[in-house]
This record gives C-alpha cells, structure tokens and sequence, in this order.
C-alpha cells in the first residue's frame, strides 16, 4: 500500500502537539525510557512539497514491495529507488529498544554532533576538507552554519527534545565511543548481510564486492534537514523511529541541479535550494528543465521499520521529522558502487602532460586530453561514433562531430565554476609566456583546442601533438574502459569530476579558474583570424 500523495504516512497521522516540559522529560529519559509526545510533525500541514508538488500528483512516489531477498539484486539492475516491507531489520532489537532513555544510558560521547546555533539555518550542508579550493575560498561564501563538536550523549539526546534549545543538532557516524569500545546497541541492529547487498553487487557488477559494508546511525532534530546530495555507494537506509521525507533525483538531472564542482569543499552537492518553494519560479532553472526534474523526481516518507534502497549518483534531500515514540533515528548501510571503484582507478592513471612543459604547453595537453576522453561520449553518456575509432587506434580529435560534442561536455564542467568562483568577474593578468592569447583563442575557438601567437607556438604545438597525440589517445582509451562498466549518466558524472582533476594537475590552482571559467573577455580580435583544431598523428 503506498501512501497517499499530500497525507501522513500509511496508517499513522501525526499531528502537532507539545507535550512533556523539560522536567518530565528528564524524568521519562532517566526512569523509563519510554514514549513522548513533545512534538510531532504534522505533514499534511508543515510539508509544503506535499501539498504543492506531491498532491497535485507531479511526483512519483517510490515504490513500497514485501522484501525478498531477490528483490535487492532487481533492484540494484534496475538502478531505481524502491521501499522494503517487512524486512530482516523488522526483527532487529533496536526497533523495541532505541528510545530515547535506551541510547542516553548506553552511549557516552558522541565524537562529532554537527551543531548550529541560528534558527533559520536547519539545513546542514557537508565540507569536504582539504580540498583544492578551500585556501581561496571564503567561508562565508558556503559555509551552512554548522560546527562539528564532541558532545555528551545524554546531552545531545536532551537538545534532541527540549523546546527551549533552538539549536539545531544532527549526528551521522559509527557510534564511536571515546573509550575504543564499541558501543553495545549496535549489538541490536542484527546482521547487515541479511540483506544481500556483496551478492547483489557481484551478480549485477553494479557494486564493489571487495570492501566490508559501512554501518552509520542518524539522528537529528526534527526539523533538520539534510542538502541534497549524493553518493557512490549502493544504500539502505532503515528507518527505526520518527518519520523522514526524501526527495530523490536521477542521474540523469544531474546537471540540471547544479552540482558544486569537485574540487569544491561541497562537492557532491546542489547549488539549488530544493526546500524553498521558490525552486519551481527559480531563475537558474528553465521551465524546462523544471519540468524534467517533476518528470523524473521521487518522493516518500519513511515510517519505522520501512528500509530505502537509494541507487548510487541519486541525489537526495532529506528532512527529519519525529513520531510519538522519538525523534527520527535511522540506520544506513552502504556498499560502495561501481563508480566509486572507477573514481579510485582514475587516480592511478598519469595524465599525459609534463609539468617541465612551459605553461602554453601545459594548457594543449590538458585541453587534448580532455578532449580525447570526453570524444568517447555522446551528450548523454553513450558511446559516440569516435569511440570505435579510438579503440581501433585512430585519432579522434579531427571528426568535426566529436570535437563539437566533446566542446557540449566540456562545457558543463566549466558551468560548475561559472557561479561559484572565488575569484569574481576580475580579470587576470596576461603571462609573459604567451598563454593568455591561448586562452583568448580557446574561448574564441567555442571549444577547439587551439593556440595563440606565440613566436613559434603553433610549430611547438605541431611537434608536440606529434610526439604525445599516441600517449594522449592511449591515456583516453584506459579512462574511457575504465568508464565502460557505468551507465551512462555515471559515465559523465565520474568524467567530469576526472577533467577538474586533471586541469588542475596540469595549470595548477591559479590556472583552474581560467581554464574551466572565467577566460578574459578582451582578446584581441586581430589575433582570432584562424584556429586551429586537434591535429592528426603524422
């Protein structure tokens, strides 16, 4: 039975109320452990996506099937979220024994609680640390408002449900416990291999096999939200109390979201606010494209005991709300994908460019690199005509047809630093080794790689595409199988991501900007008379 769009969960109706004041819940965290009724989230009234969006039936509702143990390898083929019934983790202890009291006289510490002390700023976006980006960002340009602390766990289960904390707090992690000891609740969450995820993996390919499952718990405030992003892994998420709504996106509307780049301290993540009613009349998104996005969404509220399989690459927007019996608590159990594996390979593969070349040099190997893999896809992941020729040995780059596709593609990994640029609209110095007119010819070119007029620079580009065109192409063929195994959609997602690493390894982290962004809009237009694309092998 599948709930019904714009209502409360299946057969439960939350409404808002406010019960037990911070003295009672003291008492019922201390003594019994048992049920509240400090607030309960009222969904047909608080949940504008239900009633805008889901009730005038635009969105998809995901699926709701009785477990078999089959059913997880159909659908890790069919790469589509779907919502388990009445599986193994029904029996778990944890869906008994998880109250609020339970966990506060279980748990010592937790190592990181992610805690923001603003009212309006309930959405708790991830930053990768150490990421290429972050010495030149400013902070304040993404920061969410979250820090990351160590907090006592009878502390945190308390802000969980006291009124008068209007921080807002959101725990994801192993349960870590400062001791080295691990924590005995997790003894009540039964076996993650009951539901098949390595067998599944290895019948479909679609998943790595050689790494162990990870085990993480999440907890929140209700009323937490979680920024819509996404993963490489295979996941289930088990709901043991409250409720949570997701909003789920394919692949396939990647783009469309607007992902930060991957060098970014929020990669894997929306640029787009996908809570705020103003996303559907948002200038970013054509009516177009909106409509592609209410065409391929998904949309459900899990209730305790339901478990969620999310595909990998889907982006998911998450909001947490609470029940009778606690605020939300869920389980995740993730198997990493195919595309993480073909992401780790990708690290080990040297990009054809020596950083002894002089910095134009640099810049038409990084460009014909790129080109040479992205000449591999059509516009929507699927192997282009090239790639026949490319495997036979031949070069690519002259198809006038391929470099125009491989332009279209390497163009949307240049959308990502368009709008999230650390250094505005300034325009950057010209060098003295002539690369700011190849810039200007790159941009002119509308995607060819060329270069500008350097005393003798198109003979030096001649004699090196001659001398690296063979290490180029061969380079692009180990990407391009590694690539193979993915759908489409992941194909592009992984390559991109691919092509930021490999222009910054070989413009470095001052060149970025200008090599995927912000060319300089005053080139000379006497020097712009003739380009010229790829050149062939000899």
């Amino acid at each position: 039975q599948q709930p019904t769009p714009g209502s409360a969960p299946r057969d439960k109706n939350p409404t808002m109320s406010y019960g037990l004041h911070a003295v009672c819940v003291i008492l019922a965290i201390a003594l019994s452990g048992g049920a509240y009724g400090y607030f309960q989230a009222d969904l047909t009234s608080e949940d504008w996506w239900a009633q805008a969006v889901v009730g005038r039936g635009d969105v998809t509702t995901v699926s709701i099937l009785e477990w078999e143990p089959k059913l997880m390898e159909e659908a890790m083929r069919n790469n589509t979220p779907v919502v388990f019934a009445n599986t193994p983790a029904s029996d778990w202890a944890a869906m008994q024994k998880w109250t609020l009291g339970y966990l506060a006289n279980s748990l010592n510490d937790l190592d990181i609680v992610q805690v923001s002390s603003n009212p309006n700023r309930s959405t708790y976006t991830y930053d990768v640390k150490n990421t290429p980006l972050e010495p030149i960002l400013q902070k304040e340009n993404y920061d969410s408002g979250y820090t990351g602390q160590s907090m006592k766990a009878r502390d945190f289960f308390l802000g969980l449900i006291n009124q008068s904390d209007d921080r807002w707090l959101y725990y994801s992690g192993s349960l870590a416990q400062s001791d080295g000891k691990k924590p005995k609740v997790l003894l009540d969450l039964g076996d993650p291999n009951e539901f098949e995820l390595k067998q599944a993996a290895e019948a479909t390919g679609r998943g790595r096999a050689d790494v162990e499952e990870l085990l993480y718990v999440w907890m929140g405030k209700p009323g937490v939200k979680a920024h819509g992003h996404y993963d490489h892994v295979h996941g289930l998420f088990v709901q043991i109390t409250g409720y949570k709504r997701w909003l789920l996106f394919p692949p396939s509307v990647h783009e469309i979201l607007a992902p930060y780049p991957f060098l970014h301290p929020r990669r894997g993540q929306t640029r787009l606010d996908l809570e705020s009613p103003v996303f559907e009349g948002s200038s970013s998104v054509s009516p177009e494209d909106m409509q592609k996005i209410r065409d391929s969404m998904m949309y459900v509220v899990l209730e305790p005991g339901d478990v969620l399989y999310v595909p990998p690459l889907w982006m998911h927007h998450v909001t947490c709300y609470d029940s009778a019996m606690g605020p939300p608590i869920s389980v995740s159990i993730w198997r990493r994908a195919a595309s993480d594996l073909a992401t780790e390979s990708l690290t080990k593969i040297p990009i054809p460019v020596s950083d002894k070349w002089p910095s134009y040099l640099r810049w038409s190997g990084a460009y014909s690199f790129a080109y040479h893999v992205l000449s591999f896809f059509n516009e929507d992941g699927t192997d282009s005509p090239c790639a026949g020729r490319m495997r036979r040995g031949e070069a690519p780059g002259l198809d006038e047809q391929c470099v125009k596709t491989a332009a279209v593609l390497f163009s949307r990994t240049r959308e990502r630093y368009r709008s999230v640029a650390p250094w505005g609209a300034q325009e950057t110095p010209a060098p003295e080794d002539g690369t700011y007119e190849f810039r200007c010819r790159v941009q002119k070119g509308e995607g060819y790689v060329v270069v500008g007029p350097k005393p003798n620079g198109y003979e030096d580009f001649l004699t090196f595409e001659v001398e690296n065109l063979r290490e180029t192409r061969d380079k692009a063929l180990q990407v391009a199988d590694i690539l193979k195994p993915l759908t489409p959609e992941e194909r592009l997602i992984v390559a991109f991501d691919f092509i930021e690493s490999t222009m910054i390894a070989a413009v470095g982290i001052n060149g970025l900007y200008d090599a995927l962004a912000a060319f300089p809009a005053n080139c000379p237009p006497k020097n712009l008379t003739k380009t010229h694309a790829i050149p062939p092998s000899a």
